[in-house]
C-alpha cells in the first residue's frame, strides 16, 4: 500500500510538471506574440508607398494573392519597397497572427535551426531556456524572408522541408509541431541566373514563387515622385520648423536623377537637403555632390551630343584621335623626343602617329 501511495505521489508530481511546462510554453508565445504586435505596430509601415499610382495594376493582383495561403516572391531592386509590400500583403489577408521580418542574410549557418525552429532548453551547449522559433512565432501570420536570394545550400534545404511539410521541430524535442503559416520572400538578385549558376534550388524556387510580383524601381514611378517627395518632407518640416520648397534647378536634378536606390535613397536625400539648408529654400548646393556631380556629367554629354547630332561613328573616331594627339602634343610638346614618347603612350609605332598627324591635318607632321 505504502509503494502504490508513493508511486500516485510521483505521478501526481510529474502531471503537474508536464502541466507547468505546457503553461510555460504558452505564455511565453503570447508573451512573444504580444511584443511583436507592439513592435510592429509603433512602426511607420509607409502603406503610402505602396498605393499609388504607379502601382494600381500591380495592387490589383496583390489584391487576389493576398487572401490565399500560397508563398509569394517579392522580386525588385534594393530600396524600392519589398518589406513594405509584403507588409500590405499581410494586411490585406485577415491572417490573425502577426508579420515577423527576419533577415536571414546575416544569420550564422549553424544558428538557422534555432532561430526559424526553436530550441528545448540542453538541446546544445547554451541552451539554458527553451526558444520559441519564428515559425512558431507567425503561426497563423506571416513570415517574411528577405534577401532569399542569398540562403547558404545548407538552409536552402531545410527551409523547402518545412514549406512542404508545413511543421517543424524544435532542436532537442522529440515531436513535431504543426504551423500555419504564410511564407513571403523578396529579393533583389537576378534570379534566373542564380538558378542558371546553381546559386539556388530550382525545387525551393518554383515552391516560393507560387506567385511572382515585380516591384518597378522608383525611376519607372513618375506619377508617384513628387507625392513620395511630398510624404517624406512631411515630418521633416515639422522636426525644422520650415516648409521647405526647392528651387528650380534643384527640381530639375531631383526629377531627372536615375535614383539607384530607390525610396530609400530618396529618402536620405531628402533628409540630408533639409539637413544642409541656410534657409526653406532646397537648391542645388544642397543636394549630395555625387548627385551633383552626376548630373554635371550627364549635362555635358548632352551638350556634346546635341553640338553633334547628326556625327557619324567614322567622323566620330576621326574627332577623338584628333582631339586627342592634339592634347597630348600640348602637354609632350613638338619635338622629335617628344613624338616618340606620344607614340609610346599611345601604342602606335612613330611612323603611325606622323600618318596620323598628316591624314588629320595636324601641324608638325
Amino acid at each position: 500500500a505504502e509503494d502504490l501511495l508513493q508511486g500516485a505521489r510521483l505521478l501526481a508530481a510529474e502531471l503537474r510538471a508536464i502541466l507547468r511546462l505546457e503553461s510555460f510554453r504558452k505564455r511565453e508565445i503570447t508573451l512573444q506574440h504580444d511584443k511583436l504586435r507592439d513592435i510592429f505596430l509603433r512602426e511607420d509601415r509607409n502603406d503610402c508607398l505602396v498605393l499609388r499610382e504607379g502601382l494600381q495594376d500591380l495592387l490589383a493582383q496583390v489584391a487576389g494573392a493576398a487572401v490565399t495561403d500560397v508563398p509569394i516572391l517579392i522580386c525588385g531592386e534594393t530600396g524600392v519597397g519589398k518589406e513594405i509590400m509584403a507588409r500590405h500583403i499581410h494586411a490585406s489577408s485577415g491572417r490573425s497572427g502577426p508579420f515577423i521580418p527576419v533577415h536571414p542574410a546575416g544569420m550564422v549557418e549553424n544558428l538557422f535551426e534555432s532561430e526559424f525552429f526553436g530550441h528545448e532548453r540542453g538541446a546544445f551547449t547554451g541552451a539554458i531556456k527553451q526558444k520559441i522559433g519564428l515559425f512558431e512565432m507567425a503561426d497563423q501570420g506571416t513570415l517574411f524572408i528577405d534577401e532569399i536570394g542569398e540562403m547558404s545550400p545548407l538552409v536552402q534545404t531545410k527551409l523547402l522541408r518545412v514549406l512542404q511539410e508545413r511543421q517543424i521541430r524544435r532542436l532537442g524535442d522529440t515531436k513535431n509541431i504543426k504551423v500555419d503559416v504564410r511564407v513571403i520572400a523578396a529579393t533583389n538578385q537576378d534570379m534566373e541566373k542564380a538558378l542558371a549558376e546553381n546559386r539556388f534550388r530550382q525545387d525551393l524556387f518554383y515552391r516560393l514563387a507560387v506567385i511572382a510580383i515585380q516591384l518597378p524601381p522608383l525611376r519607372e514611378r513618375k506619377k508617384d515622385f513628387d507625392h513620395y517627395v511630398s510624404y517624406f518632407l512631411q515630418p521633416l518640416e515639422r522636426q525644422y520648423k520650415k516648409r521647405f520648397r526647392f528651387s528650380k534647378e534643384a527640381d530639375q536634378l531631383m526629377h531627372s536623377y536615375k535614383w539607384p536606390g530607390n525610396i530609400r535613397e530618396l529618402q536620405n536625400v531628402l533628409e540630408y537637403c533639409c539637413m544642409v539648408a541656410t534657409s526653406d529654400q532646397i537648391t542645388p548646393a544642397c543636394l549630395p555632390y555625387y548627385m551633383r556631380q552626376e548630373m554635371h556629367v550627364t549635362k555635358e554629354r548632352e551638350e556634346r551630343f546635341s553640338a553633334r547630332p547628326n556625327e557619324t561613328l567614322e567622323e566620330t573616331m576621326r574627332r577623338v584621335e584628333q582631339e586627342t594627339i592634339c592634347e597630348m602634343l600640348e602637354h609632350y610638346g613638338t619635338s622629335t623626343v617628344a613624338k616618340k614618347n606620344i607614340a609610346r603612350a599611345l601604342g602606335i609605332s612613330v611612323a603611325t602617329l606622323y600618318n596620323k598627324m598628316k591624314k588629320l591635318n595636324i601641324s608638325g607632321a
